[in-house]
């Protein structure tokens, strides 16, 4: 059951980030769901006035990444019934390749019985391998969906607290994980060559 019910989130999720604005054709007034209780999850405070995020190996390399804020609303549709979700983008982009993205999404979405369901996931999207490493947290903060939590993590070997991870799938190095916390956002990810990258700083 437990199972059934991450998996219907991840789908929801999916529909959510794919998901394109539609016309309100319902009657009455459009159900808002607010991400209020999810912002304490959320590095808005260390981010908002940062542009790059520089990321290094324990090699000594280095990632570059541009950093980018949408918040937006978007009209979304469950069971024919048109609902309006609050939602939080946050960006990590390397300009030198499309191979590969990093985000950060809070969002609310409706279930088929029209429960909220809010969640914040963070995810390393990539198209060389067939696996996306996901965090996905709920509203009261706990990992859900094969994602974990750590009082304290290295990576790269740096230290970092309080640290949400995706599980690491055997067999696959490249783009195999990603490491988020609430404070800096996301801290760690492996690259295309199996490489793990912590977060160095936050720039203007």
């Amino acid at each position: 059951m437990r199972n059934m019910k991450q998996l219907t989130l991840l789908c929801l999720l999916t529909f959510s980030i794919f998901s394109c604005e539609k016309e309100d054709n319902s009657t009455g007034e459009i159900q808002r769901i607010k991400i209020d209780n999810l912002l304490q999850y959320l590095p808005l405070d260390s981010l908002m006035d940062k542009s790059k995020a520089v990321f290094t190996s324990v090699e000594g390399d280095e990632k570059v990444l541009s950093l980018e804020i949408i918040e937006d609303v978007k009209t979304q549709i469950i069971n024919n019934t048109y609902y309006e979700s609050e939602d939080i983008y946050i960006g990590y982009n390397d300009p030198s390749t499309f191979d590969y993205y990093l985000y950060i999404k809070a969002i609310g979405v409706l279930t088929d019985d029209y429960e909220q369901n809010l969640f914040i996931t963070a995810q390393l999207t990539q198209f060389i391998t067939d696996y996306v490493p996901t965090i996905i947290i709920s509203d009261s903060g706990a990992p859900q969906f094969l994602s974990k939590f750590h009082e304290s993590k290295i990576i790269a070997g740096k230290s970092f607290e309080n640290v949400y991870s995706s599980l690491r799938i055997e067999g696959q190095d490249a783009f195999g994980t990603i490491d988020y916390t609430t404070e800096l956002g996301i801290v760690g990810f492996t690259d295309e060559n199996g490489m793990v990258f912590s977060l160095k700083e936050l720039i203007e």
